[in-house]
């Protein structure tokens, strides 16, 4: 079994990077890229990691080139894919996209070719992450309509209430309505109450009249 590094071998390699006038970079500047990663911040994440992944301050892990750039990538993609989690990728998501880009770049033996891969994944990761964040954005308005609309049921509703509901406008709610939910507002709303009706005449003693009434469905 290998001897664990010493602190006294760490104090020499200390010694012998501030002879030869090197440095890593400081951990902010590191994260920076990650950071933006996690914000899907797509223009600054790349441009960051084209900076980070060739710059002179990188750590030197081989005296191997290719091996030091192998190193460097595992680590990259790694970090890229806890950012991506913490910035609301979908977990499944964020590990199977780790996953392809190691078998990708397990093919490659060159230098040039794993920085463009580098780019290439810190991009997808990116880019998965800004969808995310859009998808839950847009998400929410859905789900306020459809908890004001389970609460209401036994009213006319109106896309009106449904745009007060949520602060948003009438068109679009309608528009993301349909293109969440694959159906109208009208055709959702009409469907819940068909569904509640059908369980008042099995559970309840209640006439189609006095169904068609508290469900409002002359609306």
């Amino acid at each position: 079994m290998p001897d664990a590094v010493t602190r006294k071998q760490i104090d020499y390699q200390a010694f012998l990077n501030r002879e030869s006038q090197k440095r890593h970079h400081r951990y902010d500047e590191e994260l920076q890229q990650y950071s933006y990663l996690k914000n899907g911040d797509l223009e600054n994440a790349i441009k960051a990691t084209k900076q980070m992944f060739r710059s002179d301050l990188t750590g030197h892990l081989s005296e191997n080139p290719i091996r030091n750039y192998q190193y460097l990538f595992v680590a990259s993609v790694t970090l890229a894919t806890r950012f991506a989690i913490q910035g609301g990728l979908d977990e499944e998501v964020a590990f199977n996209t780790s996953d392809l880009y190691i078998q990708k770049f397990d093919k490659l033996d060159n230098v040039p070719d794993i920085f463009d891969l580098q780019v290439e994944m810190f991009t997808s990761f990116t880019k998965l992450v800004r969808q995310s964040k859009l998808d839950q954005a847009q998400s929410l308005p859905i789900l306020r309509c459809i908890e004001y609309i389970d609460l209401h049921l036994h009213e006319m509703i109106t896309l009106t209430d449904l745009a007060k509901h949520t602060g948003y406008s009438s068109n679009y709610i309608s528009q993301l309505f349909k293109e969440r939910m694959n159906q109208s507002v009208k055709s959702y709303i009409q469907a819940q109450k068909i569904a509640v009706a059908k369980n008042m005449l099995l559970e309840s003693d209640y006439s189609l009249l006095e169904i068609s009434e508290t469900l409002s469905f002359s609306s």
